[in-house]
């Protein structure tokens, strides 16, 4: 480490991701500076909806910060800390979009999270795998810094680390003595193929720290208990089907809505694992021409929130199809639905070459107390609990907060991959929270999460006895703490908003769209108006 530099304002490195953001970091560092790069940077921001914003405070913290949320955020960097200096790191064009097309690949299949879909969506805009698209963006960037700070030419440094620049041009722009040790190159030999999984223990740590996750050593699980078969009534008689797996416990009361809704999408067959139900459930559902019906008393615990049960019947009758992994108290829309089925949905998914829709769970809760919440076919039931909220959730590298945070003290992940298509390498895992080596849309869908009805007090009492649900139950154990508190009052408060329709979660940043997919729509045949109620 060299002697410290006279500089004692910020420094920004404003290049894109795969341009030696990491190279610049590590330099920064070698001189003397309290730089950081991505793994910091992305906790420096404030995500909503429609923007993105720095947070001065953490900013505050340190001197050089570096990578593509500081790409994104220049501008407000610079009117928070004046005096700062900037470098712009570049790269031959072809061979950046080369570098961060793998690198988008690779974190999309492997270490997607919210942020940073949000960050390249905004950087890089609908299609970041696309070519075209990246050069256009990678022009635009470059353009736009030099416009920004062609009246102040000395404070940004224009670095091309790629073609040699290193050590002299970064030096006389910090006032800093050159080091005698070589400048870092980092980055280079770390290209991950798309494919290449991380290891287990890496994996691992990440779930439990994110709280997806109860793991305990592969060897000291109970060995699985098959799924019996009640009624088998699948005909594999058409192509591309889409199919829909869920497990139920005690769900009589919803299925109808739930059946309805799912075959108005064009749903062609539903797999239900029954959990052990106590209630007539399994009667209903073998009246039911397009379900198949198994059931297993094996404890709920042991099977991944579900997820194996619908692993092993996915991979028996559905491979290469689109899927949904879903539960019966969660309604799926996206852009244009329902005014377009599933099946149009995941053909334009196929066009786009992605194979998972993001969304975000929105809990759904009645205008009064939840016990005068009844389901039933008289009524959908975004009319039974019309009531939703979404200025307590909370973005960054995932979603989370919502109602339940703000009444239970609970933080759920309201992140779910429930739309997937079942290829190989394609997993969805914990309770449809996690994905891995899915590729993403750019659209962005919704789950309304009919959780909250007259039967919740009695089944979170139920649940927290029962331990079966993530670590032992605790979130249900909070629930249950608060019946005498909460069970005669109404969830709404100054926040609540009353759902209509998908085009009001547009409007609102929650569902997302793009061009392409609007030109897709409108060149359907036949009307399909936008906004679209779900009635």
């Amino acid at each position: 480490m060299t002697s410290p530099s006279p500089f004692t304002g910020k420094i920004f490195g404003i290049g894109l991701s795969r341009t030696g953001t990491q190279s610049l970091t590590a330099a920064l560092q070698m001189l003397g500076f309290d730089a950081v790069h991505w793994r910091q940077t992305v906790w420096f921001l404030e995500y909503d909806w429609h923007s993105i914003h720095p947070r001065k405070s953490d900013f505050e913290k340190h001197q050089a910060f570096a990578d593509t949320p500081i790409a994104l955020t220049y501008k407000e960097l610079d009117a928070m800390f004046p005096g700062s200096r900037f470098i712009l790191t570049t790269r031959d064009i072809d061979s950046w979009c080369a570098s961060v097309t793998r690198h988008i690949a690779y974190t999309a299949r492997n270490d997607w999270t919210l942020a940073a879909d949000l960050i390249h969506t905004e950087l890089y805009g609908e299609k970041p795998l696309d070519g075209p698209c990246l050069q256009i963006a990678y022009e635009k960037h470059l353009a736009d810094v030099r416009i920004y700070f062609q009246d102040r030419l000395d404070d940004l440094l224009v670095l091309n680390i790629c073609s040699g620049a290193g050590w002299e041009d970064l030096c006389r722009f910090l006032d800093c003595p050159v080091p005698a040790a070589p400048f870092p190159l980092k980055g280079q030999s770390s290209k991950k193929e798309p494919g290449k999984k991380r290891s287990l223990l890496v994996r691992t740590r990440k779930r439990i720290k994110a709280g997806l996750t109860n793991w305990y050593p592969r060897w000291s699980r109970p060995k699985p208990k098959p799924l019996s078969e009640i009624a088998l009534k699948y005909s594999s008689n058409c192509d591309n089907p889409i199919l829909l797996f869920s497990t139920i416990r005690n769900e009589r009361e919803r299925l109808p809505a739930f059946l309805e809704y799912y075959r108005a999408l064009k749903v062609d067959h539903f797999f239900i694992v029954d959990n052990d139900s106590t209630d007539n459930a399994q009667d209903f559902l073998l009246d039911q021409s397009d379900v198949s019906l198994f059931h297993t008393t094996e404890p709920f615990s042991q099977s991944q929130c579900g997820n194996r049960w619908r692993k092993e019947l996915a991979s028996r009758f559905a491979p290469g199809c689109w899927c949904l992994f879903i539960d019966a108290d969660e309604l799926l829309i996206y852009p244009h639905g329902p005014s377009i089925p599933l099946p149009t949905l995941c053909d334009y998914l196929d066009r786009e070459k992605t194979t998972a829709l993001y969304s975000i769970l929105l809990d759904m809760y009645p205008d009064g107390p939840l016990e005068q919440a009844h389901f039933s076919a008289n009524e959908k039931p975004w009319e039974t609990c019309p009531m939703f909220e979404l200025d307590t959730i909370r973005l960054g590298q995932q979603a989370t907060g919502g109602v339940r945070s703000r009444l239970f003290d609970v933080a759920p992940c309201l992140c779910k991959f429930v739309l997937f298509k079942n290829l190989p390498g394609v997993e969805i895992a914990e309770g449809a929270h996690v994905q891995r080596g899915a590729i993403p849309s750019a659209l962005r869908g919704a789950v309304l999460h009919f959780k909250f009805d007259h039967t919740f007090w009695d089944s979170a009492a139920e649940e927290a006895r029962r331990k079966q649900h993530w670590q032992a139950g605790a979130e249900y154990q909070k629930y249950a703490q608060q019946i005498t508190r909460l069970k005669e009052t109404s969830f709404v408060y100054p926040g609540s908003q009353r759902f209509r329709n998908a085009d009001q979660l547009r409007q609102l940043g929650l569902l997302r769209t793009t061009k392409d997919f609007e030109s897709f729509v409108n060149n359907l045949p036949g009307p399909c108006p936008f906004p679209q109620a779900l009635v």
